[in-house]
């Protein structure tokens, strides 16, 4: 629980210290340093995640020495946007959205407005299947967030229950005028809200979580990770069809333990020992929580410390609903190249993930 602030407050706690001549009016608008020091004084710290444009840390994987190393191509801002809003709406924790409006112009290149922010609430789950992210020509991972086709928001010119729709591709990529020169809207948005020209379309620029004050591993580099292991996983189903016979949909999530405890205490996926174990484990308070899922059934869950420190092994844990493919890892993780696609990633939690297979059970 955190104080509740008032408009005015906010924006009193917002510009306080800043250099103005101008009065402090809420209606004005704050800029992101500007929203983030206000939710920082309730107490609470925050998560910034650029979706303006590809993912700006693309996941470099090391190759042996005798191959060329190979980068991952980056993200979109469209996918990054998703999955973003999937992780952190599934803990309860509202978003904030800054959008640039984007005007139409008679002659098809649309133009950049003003400046908007709205609150993300909730999203929308398309049921056809979860496709990969359109950061490899030959199709890349497959998240579960990618079937998000509306986003719902609280949007002050709208109401607590504005809808956004996502474009398609053909109509998301237009360019448009900004600042006099060329750019590219990755993830364009549909309103409910009409302009003049038509309903309002918003080009996303970036998000503001609003978490814990110890929970210093935002979603970025969650995603780096399941790019690591889809990549171990394809490995594993290159060499063993019959125990994957489709590629793995990853399901990224931020989780209270509490909630994650209940989860598997009522699910039945684990039971005996292993379940005991689980419960009675120390773990942090925040869980980024990986579920690898096959035909929409849980394969195994890795869990990470969302309360860690950049740079160190965030892994707590490796939950497995099938013991066939948990024994195959075990058996073979030091063969084939299993091993090597662990071992070229130069990640602590990869070494503890490495260990972990390693021990007897």
């Amino acid at each position: 629980e955190h104080q509740m602030l008032s408009p005015v407050s906010i924006t009193k706690i917002a510009k306080k210290d800043g250099i103005s001549i101008e009065p402090v009016i809420p209606s004005l608008g704050l800029s992101g340093l500007e929203m983030a020091k206000a939710i920082r004084s309730v107490g609470l710290d925050t998560h910034h995640i650029n979706v303006s444009k590809p993912f700006l840390e693309p996941v470099k994987e090391v190759s042996p020495p005798d191959e060329p190393e190979e980068v991952v191509p980056p993200i979109t801002g469209s996918d990054l946007l998703k999955a973003a809003v999937y992780a952190y709406t599934l803990a309860r924790i509202p978003l904030l959205l800054s959008l640039q409006v984007v005007h139409n112009v008679p002659d098809g290149i649309a133009e950049a407005g003003e400046l908007h922010a709205i609150t993300i609430t909730g999203f929308r789950l398309d049921e056809s299947p979860a496709i990969p992210d359109s950061s490899r020509e030959f199709g890349g991972t497959v998240l579960s967030s990618s079937r998000i086709t509306k986003l719902y928001a609280h949007d002050d010119q709208v109401g607590p229950f504005s809808m956004l729709e996502f474009l398609s591709d053909s109509s998301a990529k237009k360019a448009f005028t900004l600042n006099g020169s060329s750019a590219l809207t990755w993830a364009t948005l549909k309103s409910s809200f009409r302009l003049s020209d038509g309903n309002a379309l918003y080009a996303p620029a970036y998000l503001i979580a609003p978490v814990y004050h110890k929970m210093r591993i935002g979603m970025p580099p969650i995603l780096g990770a399941v790019r690591v292991l889809d990549n171990l996983m394809e490995k594993v189903r290159d060499a063993k069809p019959e125990l994957l016979p489709n590629r793995l949909e990853w399901e990224i999530s931020l989780v209270r333990i509490q909630d994650l405890k209940y989860e598997l205490l009522t699910s039945g996926r684990l039971n005996g020992n292993a379940l005991n174990e689980i419960l009675l484990k120390g773990l942090p308070r925040f869980i980024w929580q990986v579920r690898a899922k096959l035909i929409n059934q849980p394969v195994f869950d890795v869990l990470f410390d969302a309360t860690g420190f950049p740079d160190s092994n965030i892994l707590s844990s490796v939950l497995f609903y099938s013991g066939e493919l948990e024994s195959y890892l075990r058996e073979n993780i030091g063969q084939h190249d299993f091993g090597q696609e662990l071992t070229f990633n130069n990640y602590a939690w990869v070494t503890a993930l490495i260990r972990f297979f390693s021990e007897p059970r």
